[in-house]
């Protein structure tokens, strides 16, 4: 692995990390001091919006990640290039969202049935991880296809020859 190869996936880790970390502090530091004596019934109405948030971001990530990936895909077709679409980075940056959605639901949930804050407060922590799990990948997706934009520029000069 090249030099800058190895400080590129440096600076990918410490920007995986402060994604990670970032909004779990932000959340801990609101919830810490601004929202600690709230009524059971808040939290459960609350709970019942990240259940509703989460379905809606879920419906949402599937459809504009997988229009993207199958844009990217005729792309790639188009400029007869290979790339192996289930490389560990990205299967474990697609379920991401996934996972991050579904077990802030089941936090949410817990959060209606039992009316206790420390469920919100996690679900809430995880739906922001999954949102920022989305913009990685849409951001993963993209780069892919700037890519495959700058083969198929380089192929059609080197035909224009």
């Amino acid at each position: 692995m090249s030099k800058r190869a190895k400080k590129q996936q440096e600076v990918q880790v410490k920007a995986a990390l402060a994604i990670l970390i970032i909004p779990g502090v932000v959340l801990l530091l609101w919830f810490m001091f601004l929202i600690r004596n709230v009524p059971a019934d808040r939290v459960i109405d609350a709970s019942r919006f990240v259940v509703q948030i989460d379905s809606f971001l879920t419906a949402g990530f599937i459809v504009g990640v997988f229009w993207y990936w199958e844009a990217l895909i005729k792309r790639l077709s188009e400029v007869k290039q290979s790339y192996s679409f289930f490389s560990s980075e990205i299967i474990v940056t697609l379920l991401s969202p996934f996972a991050g959605f579904a077990l802030s639901s089941f936090l949410a949930i817990g959060g209606i049935l039992t009316g206790s804050i420390e469920y919100l407060e996690w679900a809430l922590y995880l739906t922001s991880y999954a949102v920022i799990s989305v913009l990685v990948l849409l951001y993963q997706l993209h780069k892919g296809m700037g890519a495959v934009e700058s083969a198929q520029t380089a192929q059609e000069l080197q035909a224009g020859r």
